[in-house]
């Protein structure tokens, strides 16, 4: 009746239901009822927003009637309600303790049912039985799961519980659309679990200190090695008149290459560690980019070859072959057909163990063909 409302009724105090006149409330569901005296109250009506009250009939109205006493409560007609509640969970271990923090997302499915059994605190009644429910389900769990995988704890749970929850809602006129669940633990009960976590740290920061240096002493040598490489390949391809000359330049070009190879031979030797953003073939790339002639072919070919996958003596092969074809066009005479076709067969045969992909076949196709090959070392 009116004025029961109570302080602590929870579907009070969030606005799930407030006492109303007998008119229309925009966002809420008006529930009309009338006082029978001794009997008690009865349910008559209820208003949606804008529609006009019931008019009392003509002998309702006649003077020697006894005239109904009504009274009404607006109930949230909103599709999404919310609500926060905590709740203490003791592990079944006897061991650990944590808050549990809920979060409802709820409505009204029965605005009658809600007002009548308002003095009941149906917000409460469905508050009670979440966290009764979660309580015990969450309690059976390793602790370990709590402290390490609560999101999947949460995930369980809720699917294992919401549909009780969801009956229980009804009976009281709500529906439950979702349970959101979080946690808070104790310092003191995962403090054996910090320790290590901090210890873990502490050696996974060392090692990642210790592989940078690493790194960073292999990129060091490798960008000393590109660069020696480059000057000797430009310095060589300065004094080279013919092809004797080309020979004998690249066999100190050779020594360079071999460092090249072998720059990480110190933290990283015979591993497959890639330098992330440090020097290697790709460096020799950039400089044959910026040179032109016999030094750009040179340093390309170089490289090219080093990045393929292949075993290291196809390598050697494959290198020999096109630096005899490039010594071979070298001189302005003409060389002999024979001759240029003897250094492409051997860098077909090099390139058909070396399993190139198609686009490693395209630029070594195009690296043999002589016209070609001619026009870039002018």
């Amino acid at each position: 009746m009116k004025g029961e409302n109570v302080p602590e009724n929870l579907t009070f105090t969030h606005q799930v239901l407030k006492e109303h006149t007998v008119d229309t409330l925009e966002g809420h569901t008006v529930v009309v009822l009338e006082n029978t005296g001794s009997h008690g109250e009865k349910y008559r009506y209820e208003l949606q927003p804008g529609q006009e009250p019931k008019k009392r009939g003509l002998l309702e109205r006649m003077p020697w009637r006894t005239q109904p006493k009504y009274f009404a409560y607006a109930v949230a007609a909103a599709p999404f309600l919310s609500a926060q509640f905590g709740a203490d969970v003791k592990m079944d271990d006897m061991l650990h303790a944590f808050t549990l923090k809920i979060e409802l997302t709820y409505s009204v499915s029965e605005p009658r049912l809600v007002v009548i059994g308002r003095n009941r605190d149906p917000l409460k009644v469905l508050r009670d039985a979440v966290v009764g429910t979660l309580q015990k389900c969450i309690a059976s769990y390793p602790w370990i799961n709590i402290t390490n995988d609560f999101r999947r704890v949460e995930r369980d749970v809720v699917d294992d519980t919401i549909s009780a929850v969801r009956q229980i809602a009804a009976s009281v006129g709500l529906r439950v659309q979702d349970i959101s669940l979080s946690h808070d633990v104790p310092r003191t009960e995962i403090a054996d679990i910090v320790e290590v976590d901090a210890h873990k740290l502490a050696v996974l920061r060392a090692q990642n200190t210790e592989d940078l240096a690493k790194y960073r002493r292999a990129a060091g040598r490798f960008d000393a090695a590109a660069n020696a490489l480059n000057t000797a390949i430009t310095n060589a391809a300065g004094s080279v008149r013919n092809p004797a000359e080309l020979i004998q330049a690249l066999t100190s070009v050779n020594a360079f290459l071999q460092e090249v190879r072998n720059s990480d031979g110190g933290d990283f030797a015979g591993g497959s560690h890639t330098l992330p953003g440090a020097a290697n073939t790709q460096n020799l790339l950039l400089a044959a980019a910026n040179q032109s002639g016999l030094p750009s072919v040179l340093i390309e070919v170089v490289s090219k070859t080093e990045q393929l996958t292949c075993a290291g003596a196809v390598k050697r092969q494959l290198q020999s072959g096109l630096l005899h074809l490039i010594a071979a066009l070298l001189p302005e005479e003409q060389p002999g057909e024979e001759l240029i076709k003897n250094y492409r067969k051997r860098v077909v045969d090099a390139a058909a163990q070396a399993s190139l992909s198609a686009v490693q076949s395209d630029y070594f196709e195009s690296v043999i063909n002589p016209r070609k090959l001619r026009e870039r070392l002018q």
